[in-house]
């Protein structure tokens, strides 16, 4: 094939043979993690219940477990089609859901396929998650282990994010329960205050940013929460605004928004799950 068909042929085969094989939407959740760190609890069906834990794991051990890798190695396909291959898989137009925060830094970071490639080079999009409620008792409670580990690898998402090409986009999804979101206290309003500020930074530097609550929709999200990244105060009080609209907040009816390039982006990335 890579005598035969120019690179633009090729990529539409790759194209083709990534959605057949992985699907539009690359989706990927607690379970599809892992780690083999002695001291963590990282990964399978009880990762909920050791959720604290999570922060044992090193940024750097923490590994993809993606199906059907092995069928298209290197031996299988030779070097230069396995990275483009790899490459394609990347910078899927629908984008990555990672439904935990903690992993964005070590899957941008670390190439799953073994290609030779860095991952921020071709992911276009990406979509995760964070609970209010990580903020909302001090890390000073905490053994000195998981507090130095929590900020690394906070630090390591950040520094992930800042890798990707300008005009990539990164949606937040913040969780706010609500007593948090009625009266948050002051770890929370910290805890937000340097996530918003991390990413106002990167906003400022290229990046396409969007934080919104994961019960706001694609039409809400578009409406409320698009444009510069707010201060946290202003964020809250849209937020419980928002909550309080009759009939519920979730809403993807887009008729009679006109959408540019990026709010498909946003609403294709807010719709895969």
């Amino acid at each position: 094939m890579q005598a035969r068909l120019p690179r633009e042929l090729r990529d539409l085969v790759y194209t083709h043979l990534v959605s057949m094989v992985w699907g539009k939407h690359r989706s990927y959740y607690s379970s599809d993690f892992s780690c083999d760190c002695e001291k963590s609890h990282y990964g399978g069906d009880d990762f909920e219940g050791v959720r604290d834990d999570v922060a044992r794991s090193k940024p750097a051990c923490i590994k993809l477990k993606c199906d059907n890798l092995s069928n298209y190695s290197a031996d299988v396909l030779g070097p230069e089609t396995h990275r483009e291959l790899a490459e394609t898989w990347y910078s899927n137009d629908r984008g990555f859901y990672l439904n935990e925060w903690r992993v964005v830094g070590s899957f941008l970071q670390n190439d799953v396929w073994k290609a030779a490639i860095s991952p921020k080079e071709h992911v276009r999009a990406i979509r995760t998650s964070i609970e209010a409620i990580d903020f909302e008792k001090p890390l000073d409670g905490k053994p000195e282990s998981y507090r130095h580990e929590h900020v690394e690898l906070l630090q390591d998402m950040l520094y992930g994010l800042r890798g990707l090409k300008k005009g990539s986009s990164f949606c937040l999804e913040i969780t706010l329960y609500p007593h948090i979101l009625a009266e948050p206290n002051a770890n929370t309003i910290n805890g937000l205050e340097t996530i918003f500020a991390a990413l106002k930074q990167v906003q400022g530097e290229g990046l396409n940013v969007l934080i919104c609550p994961p019960y706001a929709g694609p039409r809400n999200a578009l409406q409320l929460y698009c444009g510069p990244v707010m201060p946290v105060l202003e964020w809250l009080k849209r937020t419980r605004n928002l909550l309080d609209k009759k009939g519920g907040a979730w809403s993807d009816d887009m008729s009679g928004l006109t959408m540019t390039k990026q709010d498909r982006i946003w609403y294709d990335l807010m719709r895969s799950k």
